[in-house]
């Protein structure tokens, strides 16, 4: 026992010096003493290589491709990220966009200084039909591919005059059978389909921007 007391009285001694210097010290010194130590503590422990788990879905080449139809996807990609999307265009809104109604229309090249002015054109065009903005283009395919389609979706068309203003069907997709909306998509011409969206019960805002269906720029 006194062996015992010889070894442990010595250490108990420095424990209690050491204690007690430690509350002297200033609580910003005892703060970065503590901080050095985790450091050096960490730079002790084996390095583990670390691999970022967050899937990044590359941008598409096309603003559209073509498919078995009918109609076909429009994509977008504006400077501020994510993705727009239109559905279900055919040669008027294709026209509009300013894209070619028989071949795949390639994105500007990055290679162009002004391909991030073009893009954002075109979604700003997109907009204008009704466009929705995804964060991933599998968010979209997940709400519309897997999800059934309910009577009381939303059912969107637009039109554009010459004259100015805008005409706008928003019904649910259940009134949209009813009133028979697919003839909107055999006009020839974005005046004639206007002229159909306004029999069909659309409305028009001679102010697009108070139209409250419409994210526009």
């Amino acid at each position: 026992m006194r062996t015992i007391a010889k070894i442990l009285f010595p250490c108990l001694v420095v424990s209690v010096t050491f204690l007690a210097c430690w509350q002297l010290l200033p609580h910003r010194l005892q703060t970065t003493i503590q901080a050095r130590t985790q450091t050096l503590a960490q730079e002790q422990q084996p390095q583990v290589e670390r691999f970022d788990c967050v899937q990044h879905e590359p941008e598409s080449r096309f603003w559209l491709t073509y498919g078995s139809g009918p109609g076909v996807m429009v994509f977008g990609y504006p400077s501020e990220g994510g993705v727009y999307i239109l559905r279900n265009c055919f040669g008027v809104e294709l026209d509009f966009l300013g894209l070619d109604r028989f071949n795949d229309t390639e994105r500007p090249s990055k290679l162009d200084p002004d391909w991030q002015a073009k893009e954002d054109a075109h979604c700003d065009r997109m907009r204008r039909l009704g466009a929705n903005w995804w964060r991933r283009e599998s968010d979209e395919f997940l709400e519309r591919e897997l999800k059934h389609p309910k009577s009381t979706d939303g059912y969107l068309r637009v039109g554009w005059p010459a004259a100015g203003g805008v005409w706008v069907l928003h019904t649910t997709l259940d009134n949209a059978g009813d009133i028979g909306a697919a003839r909107i998509h055999n006009a020839h011409n974005m005046e004639e389909r206007c002229r159909w969206i306004k029999k069909l019960g659309g409305v028009f805002y001679a102010d697009p921007k108070d139209c409250p269906h419409l994210d526009l720029p």
